[in-house]
């Protein structure tokens, strides 16, 4: 065979091997954004598909909004991101009154907490920003408070035939249209547990009961019998109960045991058992932490200045929320 016929050859051949190695790249890209797999399932995959979705897309990687009021601690929980020894990543921080619908879609990641008090615009761009594939944490009590001149969406609303109670503090209603941010993060608000409970400085609350076999990557490496806490000296360190709406598809992660029946003030009885952390839509790209990854048993020890705190999980549910929706 004449040599020009041979070069010939290879490079056809190097032609289909590099059309085959991007074929698969892009077929890989697209079920890795999707969420169908996380690039962390195929080894060495994250550094390639990383770089490359930030650069493509022009995103940032992580954005808190807060607001100023509710649960959460927003400096506390960016200061554990920016951490090396837990991930070592630079979070941006927006006050809920500077976000619209085009900052939000800078961003991968969007953490939403310390933000009780929410406009139904404001909670609108948060759900355009997941329909739009943009991967949503919704924490404790955010978006629970209406904004002047907000309303709720009531159960005659949407049958007439049904009585006129309202459906959650996450399903609004905005002149003809309905925002159901309820159903985005499969949610139901009941209220703070402290707000109705008697609560001490670090209240042990239930156990944390470890749903999906302990295989889900949101709580890896959590011991059983674990605690949730809570501390009433420090009013951002509450739980927000809720329960998930019927015939709304989400995955319950972690879940409390409040070991008896828990009441609200009017003495409605709520039950025992309360999701903790949910997962909800294509890839589980909305999630919802009743408390907030950072507060997680409200814990820090501190020996220096004369006490002692128990330390639970919260930086590993920091790392772990990290890695499941960047990694």
């Amino acid at each position: 065979m004449p040599d020009y016929e041979k070069t010939k050859m290879v490079i056809g051949d190097v032609w289909h091997i590099v059309t085959l190695i991007v074929l698969v790249g892009v077929a890989l890209g697209t079920i890795t954004w999707t969420g169908i797999i996380r690039c962390q399932q195929v080894p060495g995959w994250c550094e390639v598909y990383d770089p490359i979705y930030l650069s493509m897309s022009g995103k940032k990687e992580i954005l808190i909004v807060h607001g100023d009021d509710g649960i959460g601690n927003p400096l506390e929980l960016q200061k554990r991101l920016r951490d090396p020894k837990i991930i070592g990543v630079q979070a941006d921080l927006e006050h809920i009154s500077r976000i619209g619908q085009g900052n939000l879609q800078n961003y991968d990641l969007v953490i939403v907490e310390h933000a009780r008090t929410m406009s139904t615009q404001q909670m609108q761009y948060f759900i355009d920003f997941a329909d739009a594939g943009g991967k949503l944490v919704w924490t404790g009590d955010s978006g629970t408070a209406l904004a002047s001149g907000d309303s709720v969406l009531y159960e005659n609303d949407l049958d007439e035939n049904a009585p006129h109670k309202a459906l959650s503090p996450w399903a609004r209603r905005s002149g003809n249209n309905t925002v159901r941010l309820d159903l985005l993060i499969s949610a139901d608000y009941l209220g703070n547990y402290c707000e109705n409970n008697s609560c001490g400085k670090e209240t042990p609350v239930g156990k944390m009961i470890i749903e999906s076999t302990g295989k889900h990557q949101l709580i890896y490496g959590l011991g059983a019998d674990q605690v949730l806490y809570v501390n009433s000296q420090e009013p951002l360190a509450d739980f927000a109960m809720v329960r998930e709406p019927e015939s709304v598809g989400s995955k319950r992660v972690l879940t409390l045991d409040y070991g008896t029946s828990m009441k609200l003030k009017d003495g409605e009885e709520l039950g025992r058992y309360f999701p903790l952390i949910l997962t909800s839509g294509i890839g589980e790209k909305a999630a919802y932490y009743a408390q907030p990854p950072e507060l997680f048993l409200g814990t820090i020890i501190d020996y220096e200045n004369g006490y002692k705190r128990y330390i639970g999980p919260t930086s590993l549910f920091i790392a772990n929320m990290y890695k499941f929706y960047r990694k």
